[in-house]
């Protein structure tokens, strides 16, 4: 999905063609590009996009700022004077908003530099721009007002008539993540600031950014944000019929930062109420200014977002669509499901989910499974005394007749269910487990016409030969698909995915290496046997030999000594020992450790693994077909509150260990928690 796509993550009444535009940079924000003589610039940007002359008197002005100020840094001199001439230059050209020229010098230089295919040059280009938006802003807020009147750059800025924004949206719409820490440093309360922006309605600027599909503004911006703020953009309104929604960010693996602040503002701790001593004068030792060491009393988790409707309605409202995917089915079947399917709010409620019915329906599913596996097994292994399979005289015949209709039908019934999962799913059910769980049913049902039709005609085997064959195919595929349902037992599912994840990853891996370490020693083992061997006939030497030979040192730890017997030279004898080496005593006690690392690293992760992997099984079995029987509306709760801290803290501890880059649920709480209580204290010296 593309960032052009974007504009259509609204869901909304209002078709794709119809949608009103979002800016309309070329109207509302051009501005003419003139150069240092005042000439009509020629689409190309001098070295200096901001076209300042750095002449002599230029830097006798520098010194002389910086003589007067000599506590400013003399980078902070030379700024301030260059923002004096870009002042002066937009008197002269008529320009009444610096910091429009700021953003449209931005977007020219933006696509200048994107059609000579040299992005690289605009982080240089940015950082003097927010050095500049920086000046601006703190000479706006230093500068002197009458009471009770806001700064300009806490106001909106009027850019066309029915476009206005505030520096905060302009950056946001660009995702310029430098220049909003710089506004969030002076003006915080604009993360808040709804502004028309050429849409039907409002918009805060972390909506201009998640429709541009920025994922450094738009997280920027939810980490800054109340978490009730940031979970109402995903909720469903019923006034104006229109939100974002989830499962289209889960499905970008571009927005991953802004999904897991969306999880992020999910789970919400609740501090005890400390009330203030007016008594007190010593701030160290009033209670609240110890706070942050204050331990939650519980911490709410809200589950809307999860387990509510593609709409972001919850299970409670009118209109509720139960048969549409869930945030925890995207979740889990997301292109980047490995890293936010492990947070903390997916977890729990993955083990609400578990606990209220989840262990029941998986215990059906496995148990059907096993009647399923039995019911083959009898109807494959049942002989009687003729040993014809297509005869059904005696008791076993008779017996193996019935398992055989009942698996039939067994069959039937789960091909059904994988063909709608097909249409549900669409392309999310190409995975191997399905793919898998397709094929085994599709070869038991294939089992009929080759029994009773007139397969075999196509084959020179006799039906009963062949009907072997495809049977024993069948009962390997299908014996072996009870290994989906092993994680959701802990340290049982470890070894299932230990296994797994050695065939999928480790071991063509490690083949990639042993095959060109094999392939080396192998032609030049050949090749020096053939000519130094003394006393030995050429013809019994085989590639196939030597070969398996490489194999044998590898899997059995087995010397070369056995297979070649004779007087070897020396270059031989030292080309031999360094294929042991390379063979038995490397690439052998590699895999040896490696395995031993991973299995000891799954076995540590058993507990998040297999939270994980109830997740996927829980959103494959808790939609029906129909809804008075959806365990998922049945049990749907919007939040729940979980007083055991431990319990918790264990959770976002895990989260943080396997995510050090991230800022999880607890860190960035006190860090808000933090602000505020800075802000009560200057509030009071105030």
């Amino acid at each position: 999905m593309t960032c052009d796509e974007c504009s259509m993550f609204k869901m909304t009444n209002i078709s794709p063609n119809e949608k009103t535009p979002m800016l309309d940079k070329s109207s509302a924000l051009k501005l003419q590009n003139l150069d240092s003589d005042g000439k009509k610039d020629d689409g190309l940007f001098p070295n200096n996009p901001f076209s300042e002359k750095f002449d002599k008197q230029f830097w006798n002005d520098v010194s002389a700022h910086h003589k007067e100020n000599p506590s400013k840094p003399w980078m902070t001199a030379l700024n301030e004077e260059r923002l004096k001439k870009i002042r002066e230059r937009c008197e002269d050209e008529g320009i009444e908003e610096i910091l429009i020229y700021f953003m449209d010098l931005y977007d020219r230089f933006h696509d200048i530099a994107k059609a000579k295919n040299e992005l690289g040059m605009m982080h240089g280009f940015v950082g003097q721009l927010s050095s500049f938006v920086h000046l601006v802003i703190d000479q706006d807020h230093k500068k002197p007002r009458k009471k009770n009147k806001k700064p300009n750059y806490a106001r909106t800025i009027d850019i066309t008539e029915e476009i206005d924004m505030t520096v905060m949206h302009m950056a946001a719409y660009r995702n310029l993540t430098s220049i909003i820490q710089i506004v969030l440093q002076y003006y915080p309360k604009l993360v808040y600031e709804k502004c028309l922006c050429g849409n039907v309605k409002a918009q805060m600027p972390v909506e201009l950014a998640l429709e541009e599909c920025h994922d450094d503004a738009a997280s920027l911006l939810m980490l800054n944000m109340r978490p009730e703020s940031v979970r109402h953009l995903f909720h469903y309104d019923s006034v104006s019929k229109e939100n974002f929604s989830f499962s289209t960010f889960v499905s970008n693996p571009k927005m991953k930062q802004t999904v897991h602040k969306i999880l992020d503002s999910t789970i919400n701790p609740e501090y005890p109420y400390i009330p203030k001593d007016p008594d007190q004068k010593d701030e160290d030792n009033e209670p609240w200014s110890h706070l942050p060491n204050v331990k939650p009393q519980r911490y709410h988790c809200h589950y809307k977002i999860l387990d509510g409707d593609c709409y972001g309605r919850s299970g409670n409202e009118e209109g509720f669509d139960y048969s549409s995917h869930s945030g925890l089915y995207d979740v889990a079947h997301s292109p980047f499901s490995d890293e936010i399917i492990e947070h903390p709010a997916v977890r729990l409620l993955t083990q609400r989910k578990w606990r209220l019915y989840g262990r029941r329906l998986v215990g059906l599913y496995i148990g059907f499974y096993l009647f399923f596996i039995v019911s083959m097994t009898c109807a494959f292994f049942l002989k009687g005394e003729s040993g014809d399979r297509s005869i059904y005289k005696t008791t076993k015949d008779k017996i193996r007749g019935v398992f055989e209709v009942i698996t039939f039908i067994i069959a039937c019934i789960y091909f059904i269910i994988e063909i709608v999962e097909l249409i549900k799913e669409k392309m999310n059910y190409l995975t191997f487990t399905n793919l898998a769980d397709f094929i085994g049913i599709s070869l038991v049902i294939s089992l009929l016409p080759i029994k009773f039709g007139t397969v075999h005609l196509l084959s020179k085997k006799n039906p009963s030969e062949l009907e072997c064959y495809v049977a024993a195919a069948t009962y390997f595929i299908n014996v072996l698909r009870i290994f989906k349902y092993f994680p959701v037992i802990r340290y049982v599912g470890v070894h299932a995915k230990l296994i797994s994840r050695l065939l999928r990853r480790d071991i063509p891996q490690f083949l990639i290496v042993y095959i060109v370490v094999a392939a080396a020693f192998l032609g030049s083992v050949i090749l020096a046997l053939t000519a130094t061997k003394e006393g030995f006939d050429n013809a019994d030497i085989s590639t196939w030999g030597a070969l398996l030979s490489e194999v044998r040192a590898l899997t059995e730890t087995n010397g070369f000594a056995d297979d070649y017997i004779g007087k070897f030279k020396i270059g031989v004898i030292i080309l031999l020992q360094f294929n042991m080496l390379a063979c038995i005593l490397i690439l052998a006690n590699v895999l040896i450790a490696h395995l031993s690392n991973v299995y000891t690293d799954q076995h540590a992760r058993a507990k998040v693994q297999c939270d994980v992997d109830r997740a996927v099984l829980i959103t494959k079995v808790e939609n029906s077909w129909f809804k008075s029987m959806s365990a998922r509306l049945k049990f749907y709760a919007d939040g729940d509150y979980y007083s055991n801290y431990n319990e918790i803290a264990e959770c976002i501890a895990q989260w943080k260990s396997d995510h050090p880059c991230k800022d999880d649920v607890k860190e960035s709480s006190t860090e808000k928690l933090d602000k505020i209580i800075g802000l009560v204290k200057n509030m009071k010296d105030e």
